[in-house]
């Protein structure tokens, strides 16, 4: 199945941050092995401050929203003057609609596996680096530009409850999906993997490991 790119150099990223491939447990590869999780899970109460989230993970003095809305303008961005790496204007294509947006108020940094996702599929176990890690760097297009009204409309919702509109933008988003659960060994739920077996059809796609999600708080 071919899938047509938002633009000619999507999924090259020049977003510096720390490289995670020794600390995935799994990559796409055929041969991956997952392992098996348990038949019960339980998880203490979800915080979003646990994952650290705007971080200056490479010490530059810029956090991550501004990391990426410099990588990410297909322009010169704009910034403030009187604001240490605040963004003001440049030209962002929303990862679900393809539209340009030029504002930075119009736009947000969505995880696109949202963070309470998966802290309910499995990273409540995590250390606290590898929580500040999964929410702060870019790998496998987990932090994406979006529209602000958009990523306020998915929420912390898994893709079985929120998609893009679009038939491309579905299929990027649940190849993208099924990608981070396995890399980070973060498990999905039936309705989850009816999902993404429902737009990927028969793809030759390694599917997250299917485990019961807890309602953590």
């Amino acid at each position: 199945m071919k899938i047509k790119p938002l633009r000619p150099d999507y999924g090259k990223r020049a977003f510096a941050g720390i490289a995670v491939v020794g600390m995935l447990g799994c990559s796409m590869m055929a041969g991956c092995s997952i392992p098996s999780g348990p038949d019960e899970k339980s998880c203490m109460t979800y915080s979003r401050q646990d994952f650290g989230y705007q971080a200056d993970l490479d010490g530059d003095g810029c956090f991550t929203r501004a990391e990426l809305l410099m990588a990410r303008s297909l322009i010169p961005v704009s910034m403030d003057s009187g604001s240490n790496c605040r963004v003001l204007r440049g030209a962002w294509q929303d990862a679900y609609s393809g539209d340009t947006l030029y504002s930075s108020d119009s736009v947000e940094i969505d995880h696109l596996v949202p963070l309470k996702e998966a802290f309910t599929s499995g990273a409540d176990r995590w250390p606290s680096e590898r929580k500040r890690i999964f929410a702060n760097t870019d790998s496998l297009d987990q932090l994406v530009v979006a529209r602000a009204s958009t990523n306020h409309s998915k929420g912390s919702r898994d893709i079985g409850a929120w998609q893009p509109e679009s038939k491309q933008a579905k299929i990027r988003y649940a190849l993208s999906w099924a990608r981070i659960k396995v890399a980070w060994e973060l498990t999905a739920d039936a309705k989850e993997l009816g999902a993404l077996k429902a737009i990927l059809g028969e793809t030759h796609v390694v599917l997250p490991l299917e485990a019961e999600e807890p309602p953590c708080p």
